[in-house]
C-alpha cells in the first residue's frame, strides 16, 4: 500500500498560467490558432474524400459495408471538429468588431436608449401635428376627402416607425458584436 494516498497534478509540460497558445487576450486567433482551424478543415476534406471512396468501392464490389461505416464515423467526427473551429473563429471576429465599437464609445444600453428616444419623438411629433391641425388654422384642412390632421399625423408616424425599424436593425447588429466582445473580455479574466 502506498503511503501517500493523494493524487498530484503539476500541469502540462511547458504550460504557463494565463498564456494561450491559440487565442490572443482579445479573443482573436493567433497564427497557430488559424493553422489549427486550417488543419481541421483539411481533416474534414480528407474524411469526406475517404467516405466517397468507400461508397464507390462498395458499389464496385471491392469494398465492404464496414469500411463505409468507419468512414462515416470519421467524417462525422471531422465535421464536428470543423464546426467547433469555425464557431470559435466566427466568435472571435465578432468580438474584434465589438471591441472596435466599444472603443468608439458604443454600448448596449446607449443603443437601447436611442431606439426609445426615436420612438418617443415619433409619437410626440404625431400628436403635436394632429393637435396643430385640430386648432382650426387658416390653412387648407382637407386633401381630397382626407382631413390633413389625419394625413400629417399618419405620415409622421409611418416615417418615424420606418426610421426606428432601420435603426433598430443597425443597433441589434452592433449589440450582437458588443455582446461577443463582452463575453470574450469577461470570460477567463482576460
Amino acid at each position: 500500500m502506498d503511503k501517500n494516498p493523494y493524487l498530484y497534478h503539476h500541469g502540462i509540460l511547458g504550460q504557463k498560467w494565463g498564456v494561450r497558445r491559440f487565442q490572443n487576450k482579445d479573443g482573436s486567433f493567433t497564427r497557430k490558432g488559424k493553422e489549427r482551424y486550417n488543419k481541421s478543415k483539411d481533416n474534414y476534406d480528407n474524411a469526406k474524400n475517404d467516405l466517397d471512396k468507400a461508397k464507390e468501392n462498395y458499389k464496385n464490389g471491392t469494398g465492404t459495408y464496414h469500411a463505409i461505416k468507419n468512414a462515416k464515423k470519421r467524417h462525422e467526427s471531422a465535421k464536428r471538429r470543423l464546426d467547433d473551429s469555425y464557431s470559435n473563429l466566427k466568435k472571435s471576429v465578432l468580438a474584434d468588431e465589438g471591441r472596435e465599437l466599444h472603443k468608439k464609445g458604443k454600448t448596449i444600453s446607449r443603443n437601447s436608449a436611442r431606439i426609445g428616444a426615436i420612438t418617443s419623438a415619433t409619437a410626440v411629433a404625431a400628436i403635436a401635428t394632429n393637435t396643430f391641425w385640430k386648432s382650426n388654422s387658416s390653412l387648407v384642412t382637407k386633401y381630397g376627402n382626407i382631413p390633413l390632421n389625419t394625413l400629417a399625423a399618419t405620415t409622421i408616424a409611418a416615417g418615424g416607425t420606418a426610421v426606428a425599424s432601420i435603426l433598430s436593425v443597425k443597433y441589434a447588429r452592433e449589440n450582437k458584436r458588443l455582446k461577443a466582445y463582452y463575453n470574450k473580455s469577461y470570460r477567463g479574466w482576460e
